[in-house]
């Protein structure tokens, strides 16, 4: 190599480990925001879920208010019936009807409860899941982030060594 070549090759090879190492801790800080990025959207997610469950509780307890209140405006009806008609309700058919209708309606009422429970489960589960999915994925781009960290001192270092190489030439 010429006299001139060597600075050149030394000054090459000392810039080009300089700007691959600010590119890769760039890459770095960028996986480490994507990260944090991801976990905000699954957070977000679990918390509409969380919601969704409190939305399902809610409903079921509306659906039996207006559930108990319309059997009772039926039963009551049924009961105003039997009695106009002379009907009376202290045993018998009549009264082996009306326990019927209230069996029914709290049958209704504990498949209202199931069913809820079920829908209030797989929220909860779904909130769940994305909370360790935004984890997960806040992870792995931690981990892409600490690559490239090491890929930026790997590129230092090769830069040093051909620095030092091109110096031993002078």
């Amino acid at each position: 190599m010429g006299q001139l070549a060597i600075p050149i090759a030394i000054a090459s090879a000392a810039t080009a480990a300089v700007v691959s190492y600010q590119g890769y801790q760039q890459a770095a800080s960028q996986a480490k925001s994507a990260g944090d990025y991801n976990k905000r959207v699954y957070e977000y997610r679990a918390k509409v879920s969380e919601q969704d469950a409190e939305i399902i509780r809610r409903k079921n307890e509306q659906d039996k208010y207006y559930f108990d209140r319309d059997f009772k405006k039926y039963q009551g009806q049924t009961i105003v019936s039997y009695l106009k008609n002379g009907v009376s309700i202290e045993g018998g058919t009549p009264y082996a009807q009306l326990k019927q209708n209230y069996e029914d309606a709290q049958y209704q009422k504990d498949i209202m409860d199931y069913n809820a429970s079920i829908g209030e489960k797989n929220a909860e589960d779904n909130a769940l899941f994305e909370r360790m999915t935004g984890s997960i994925s806040q992870m792995n781009a931690y981990a892409q982030a600490q690559s490239y960290q090491y890929q930026a001192y790997s590129s230092l270092l090769t830069g040093v060594q051909k620095v030092g190489y091109y110096g031993s030439l002078a």
